[in-house]
Order: structure tokens, then sequence, then C-alpha cells
């Protein structure tokens, strides 16, 4: 007996212990057996609250009770309201007792309808006749009541101009165009002539729709020289010359001079007429001196 007790005192705490560890585990993922523990009711201005405990971890939680606003009422008639004027009245919070003064809309005129004019599609209405309250003689107007328009018939848009769609009022007759965008050319090419180095080319093109003809110039594409060969060195006195090939087509070439070493060197240039310069002087005094001589000569 004794050991059948110890065995169910056991059992017991082991069961215990794996509900607590259950509970726990259930705990760190979220699941909390939450119950409320607090609550501040909400006013018509201010926001309540309400605070939870878990049962098993301690956990705590407060939400937010949004205030409930005001519940007015009419409390008092201050002022009757007319059928012209407004009236005002005393409007009372069922929940806190706050009361305030709110407007109240006239009544506007009532009775038999002596003119009657109906609104039109595009005209205002309206009505007149004398106030059964107040014995006013009143006159209010009614808005137009504005067009109904109904699908009648549709004109397709070419190459060349707009189509449109027509619609016509179901009440008074009104119609109404709705444009629609003339549609591109379809054009494909009939004849063409391509462009070279030094003559323009064309294109014709036909609306494959409407048969409208295009037809545009394309200007010459100009020569792509290559980077060019000499064909004759520069020489000391004597130019040189340099062959020039196009890429787009073989057959035109272009020559350009090549300046001689005196046209290009400047220094040589300067040190040659410095030379020749030189060489003249030196000849000139050569011949003056002959002609000195020779002076003398025919003294003696």
């Amino acid at each position: 007996m004794k050991k059948r007790f110890v065995f169910a005192l056991i059992l017991t705490a082991a069961s215990v212990f794996l509900l607590s560890f259950s509970s726990l585990a259930g705990c760190d993922m979220g699941q909390h057996a939450f119950q409320s523990i607090s609550k501040t009711e909400p006013t018509c201005t201010e926001n309540g609250s309400e605070t939870f405990r878990c049962v098993l971890c301690g956990t705590e939680k407060t939400e937010i009770i949004n205030a409930k606003g005001h519940s007015f009422s009419i409390s008092a008639m201050i002022k009757e309201a007319t059928c012209t004027e407004s009236g005002s009245a005393d409007s009372t919070c069922s929940e806190c007792g706050l009361t305030t003064t709110v407007p109240i809309d006239p009544k506007g005129h009532s009775g038999e309808v002596s003119v009657l004019i109906m609104p039109t599609c595009t005209e205002k209405g309206r009505e007149e006749g004398i106030c059964s309250v107040c014995g006013e003689k009143y006159s209010n107007s009614t808005e137009a009541l504005g067009h109904i328009f109904v699908f009648d018939h549709k004109k397709e848009a070419s190459c060349a101009e707009d189509g449109y769609e027509l619609y016509v009022c179901s009440v008074c007759g009104e119609e109404e165009k709705r444009n629609i965008t003339e549609k591109h050319h379809d054009f494909e090419t009939v004849e063409g002539k391509e462009a070279t180095c030094e003559e323009k080319g064309f294109i014709r093109k036909v609306c494959k729709v409407c048969g409208e003809e295009f037809s545009q110039d394309i200007p010459p594409s100009g020569h792509d020289w290559n980077d060019g060969e000499a064909v004759r060195e520069a020489g000391f006195f004597t130019k040189g010359s340099v062959k020039f090939i196009c890429k787009r087509d073989s057959s035109h070439v272009l020559y350009e001079p090549i300046p001689s070493k005196f046209e290009s060197d400047s220094m040589t240039k300067i040190l040659c007429i410095s030379l020749v310069g030189a060489i003249a002087v030196s000849a000139l005094l050569t011949l003056f001196k002959a002609l000195c001589m020779k002076k003398k000569r025919k003294q003696l």
C-alpha cells in the first residue's frame, strides 16, 4: 500500500512537471494564456486600456481601447427654424453630459406650386408658389438635366483625314461628334537608288492603304579616305606625294602634295636664304673691287 502511494505521488509530480514544461514551451512560441487583470473604461474624449497577464509565465500586455466619442441629442430648443432662417438648439451628450449649441437648417417653403417650368438638357427649370406656412411667395430653380447621348453612327479615320463617332441626345436630338485621330500611312518602298560618295540617291514609297506617294532624296555619303600611302618622298627642294583611296569606292583616288624639306623646315629656309644673300653680297663686293682696279689702271 505504501509503495502504491509513493508511485502515485511520483507519477503526479512527473505529470505536473511535464505539463509545466509544455506550457512554458508554448509561451516561448508566443502561445500565452492571457487573462484580464485590470481595465480602465474609455470616456467620450479619452482612451481607456486593459491589462492582461499570462497565467503560465506571468508575461503582461496592455491594449488600448479607443475613446467612445460623444453621443449628442437635442435636449432643448433655443430658436425654432423658419422657412428661410436658421434656428438653434442645445445638444447634450448622453454619456458625459456635455452640452453644446447646434444650428438647425431652415425648413424651406412648402405648399402648392402655381408655376412649373420643367428643366431641359441645357436650361434650368423653375417652380413658383405661395408657402402654406408663412404665406410668402417663393421661387426655386432646378438644375439642367444634361444630355443623354446615344451612339448613332461612325466614320472610320483614313490616312488623310480624321474620322468620328456621332452621338445623338435621346431627349432633345442634340448631336455630338467625337473625333477619331487619322491613321498613319503604311508606306512601302517601290523604287530607290543608293547614294554614292559623290552622287545623291533617292527613295520612292507608296502607301499600301490610300496610294499616296512619298519621295525623298538621299544626300551623297561623302568620301571615307584611308590613312594614305606616300608614293613619292619629298626632297630638299622637290615636293612629294601621298595617295589616298576611298574606303567606300576604291576607284576614287586622291593625291595630296607633301611640302619639300625646304618649305616645311623654317630653320633650313632661313639658312638657305642667308647663304644666298651672303653669296650675292660677296659677288657684289668682288665686282666692286674689279671696277675699282680697272679705274686705277686707266688713271695710270
